[in-house]
């Protein structure tokens, strides 16, 4: 990944994405277990929690919610 001023993307726009795609694959990982994928990330739960609704990621709809 390189950052690319001519794409009219801030550097903060640019890191969001690498940054989702990781917590959308641990959540994936752990089924959605939010308590078990903050512990993965090394993070706090409410950290995690913050950067999903920042990052608009939502579990899908059927899950198992814990």
């Amino acid at each position: 990944m390189s950052f690319d001023p001519a794409a009219n993307q801030s550097l903060k726009q640019t890191l969001a994405s690498p940054e989702r795609q990781i917590i959308r694959e641990v959540l994936e990982a752990n089924n959605w277990n939010r308590h078990a994928t903050a512990a993965a990330l090394g993070i706090n739960r409410t950290t995690l929690y913050k950067k999903m609704k920042k990052l608009g990621l939502q579990e899908p709809r059927g899950s198992v919610t814990n």
